[in-house]
């Protein structure tokens, strides 16, 4: 693996780390949603979870093809 590659799949590791915990804000957001019984406040912390699921998710994805693009 190349230093390109490598600095590419850390750069993922980090921005998954962020999602992740902007992740788990958004569930907290999403849990205060359902005890105040806020379909706003819940819809925010749903919406923000989704997106960074799917942030989350994709990362790895890419992250994943750069290293199987880096085997001989």
């Amino acid at each position: 693996m190349n230093d390109e590659q490598r600095a590419a799949i850390e750069k993922w590791r980090k921005r998954q780390i962020y999602c992740v915990a902007v992740g788990n804000v958004a569930a907290i957001v999403f849990l205060m949603g359902i005890a105040l019984g806020s379909n706003l406040i819940l819809g925010i912390g749903c919406s923000a979870f989704l997106i960074c699921l799917g942030g989350i998710l994709a990362g790895g994805y890419l992250a994943s093809r750069a290293a199987k693009s880096s085997s001989p």
